[in-house]
């Protein structure tokens, strides 16, 4: 069981009208919080950057998103090609273009299994 100290909640689901994610546990097992493991799960830690993608990604190509404190980056994956970046610099984006291609059929796979769920 996760400690809830250590949950990042996103959201609530239940019945309309929601109440503040604050009140979800006493309503009972009626209610799920919705984990930041269920929206945007991990897919590979390399050093620093932790690889991932997003359940409301579901409309796009595959795609991996990568992330280093604030700095964000989001490359297609077949081909792999830089889509968007925020923060990280030239050189930066070059080498973590080169970790997606190294990667790019576990990512492929792990987009796959997760948006047939």
């Amino acid at each position: 069981m996760v400690g809830l100290a250590s949950v990042k909640i996103v959201a609530c689901e239940g019945a309309a009208p929601y109440p503040p994610c604050s009140l979800a546990p006493a309503l009972g097992p009626s209610w799920r919080l919705v984990l930041d493991s269920d929206v945007s799960p991990t897919v590979r830690s390399i050093g620093p950057y932790r690889f991932f993608f997003s359940a409301s990604d579901l409309g796009e190509p595959p795609h991996i998103h990568v992330e280093r404190e604030r700095a964000t980056a989001k490359f297609w994956l077949d081909p792999v090609v830089l889509a968007t970046s925020r923060r990280f610099p030239a050189h930066e984006l070059r080498r973590l273009e080169e970790m997606v291609r190294v990667n790019v059929s576990e990512f492929l796979e792990a987009w796959h299994e997760f948006h047939r769920r």
